[in-house]
C-alpha cells in the first residue's frame, strides 16, 4: 500500500513496540504497562490512520504483573506476528484479513535461559533466509545472551533445541580481546 509521507495517529496510550506490516497497510502497536487483562496489542490502520480500540485490540493476561513488550516483529509473508515481553515470554499471532485481524496461536510461551530462569527480550532479529525459520534473541537479567531459537511452523511455538551464539552467566563490564 501506500503511506502518506507524513502522518500521526492519536493512541490513548503509552506505545513501547510497534511492526509494519510489509504486505498491508497496517501496523501493531504494543502497550507499555497494561492493567490485567486489558488491551496490549492494537491494529492501526495506516491508510485511515485510525486505531479502533473497541474492535482492533487484543488482551495478553499476564495476571498478578504489569509487564511490557519489548519486541515486534511482522514476517516477510506478513501472516505472522512475533511478540516478545520483559519476563521472557514469547507469544505468537496469525495475521489475517489483509492484516487487519490476529488471532493468537502462542500465548505466553517461556523462554528460558542457560541459566535456567526467564529474562528479559532487549532486541530479536528474524531470520527466514533458509528452510526454517529462526529468531535471534539479545537478552539479560540472570545471564547475557545472545540466542538462536527454531520456529516451528503452523504451530508459531520455539523450539526448544537452540544453539547459544554466546552465553554469561556473570555480568561483565569490560570486553576480554580473543586470540
Amino acid at each position: 500500500g501506500v503511506i502518506r509521507p507524513e502522518w500521526k495517529i492519536a493512541v490513548p496510550w503509552h506505545i513501547v513496540a510497534g511492526a509494519i506490516n510489509p504486505n498491508s497497510d497496517y501496523a501493531y502497536l504494543g502497550r507499555r504497562l497494561p492493567a490485567n487483562g486489558t488491551d496490549i496489542i492494537c491494529v492501526a490502520n495506516l491508510n485511515a490512520l485510525t486505531i479502533d480500540t473497541v474492535n482492533d485490540c487484543y488482551d495478553l493476561t499476564y495476571a498478578g504483573a504489569s509487564w511490557y513488550i519489548t519486541s515486534m516483529i511482522v514476517n516477510a509473508d506478513g501472516d505472522r506476528l512475533y511478540v516478545f515481553d520483559a519476563y521472557g515470554y514469547a507469544y505468537v499471532f496469525a495475521i489475517s484479513g489483509g492484516g487487519a485481524t490476529l488471532s493468537l496461536l502462542n500465548s505466553r510461551q517461556t523462554l528460558s535461559s542457560a541459566a535456567g530462569t526467564a529474562y528479559a527480550i532487549n532486541q530479536v532479529y528474524l531470520d527466514e533466509s533458509g528452510a526454517t525459520p529462526y529468531v535471534y534473541l539479545v537478552t539479560d537479567d540472570n545471564s547475557g545472551e545472545f540466542r538462536k531459537m527454531g520456529i516451528d511452523e503452523p504451530s508459531g511455538w520455539f523450539s526448544s533445541t537452540s544453539t547459544y551464539a554466546y552465553v554469561s552467566s556473570t555480568p561483565v563490564v569490560d570486553f576480554t580481546d580473543i586470540e
